[in-house]
């Protein structure tokens, strides 16, 4: 079962900041990859890589040099930044593998995913097992909030992520101190 774009959203937030009030750590909510994290490199060796304790098998098993030649990705690490950032679908005309900053029309998030309208099968080919949902969140930040990376044709009307950082950071810290959620922030059933 898929968690919706929201949820996904707040869970991402919440527990990628390592957020006491959260029940799982990252490590708990990216299950079979457990030392996964929201960083380029990351995803390329848990993801792209390796074969995880569920049995997903490696993406670079079937996308790697001599199997692009058939399924037209190449996710080996010298070259799958490259071949992902801003490069169009080799099988989905006007789809983007991957737009930075925005997952939502990121075709690689469709295609992990199994949305509607994609071209071929969900990926991995060979799946079950698919990605978790945890494992698909951090894609969805890494994707959405790079800070560092910025196309010469994007226009930023906001910097979120330092906001949303610090935010999260705050409420960390309260849970942990026991500042929040205070008596204010509770309801009392008077029966």
């Amino acid at each position: 079962m898929h968690l919706d774009r929201l949820t996904r959203a707040v869970l991402m937030a919440a527990c990628l900041g390592g957020a006491a009030g959260c029940d799982e750590a990252l490590s708990d909510l990216t299950g079979p990859t457990r030392n996964l994290q929201p960083t380029f490199s990351s995803i390329q060796k848990e993801i792209f890589d390796t074969t995880d304790s569920s049995g997903r098998r490696a993406c670079t098993q079937c996308h790697n040099a001599v199997g692009s030649r058939f399924n037209g990705l190449d996710l080996t690490g010298a070259v799958s930044h490259a071949n992902l950032v801003g490069v169009a679908s080799r099988f989905k005309p006007g789809a983007v593998r991957v737009i930075a900053g925005d997952p939502e029309n990121s075709y690689l998030v469709h295609k992990l995913e199994g949305r509607a309208g994609i071209v071929g099968v969900r990926m991995p080919l060979v799946g079950p097992p698919y990605l978790t949902d945890g494992q698909i969140l951090v894609i969805h930040d890494l994707l959405g909030l790079l800070a560092e990376f910025k196309p010469k044709f994007v226009k930023r009307y906001a910097q979120l992520d330092p906001i949303i950082s610090q935010a999260v950071s705050r409420y960390r810290e309260e849970v942990k101190r026991g500042a929040f959620p205070g008596e204010e922030h509770s309801f009392s059933s008077d029966l």
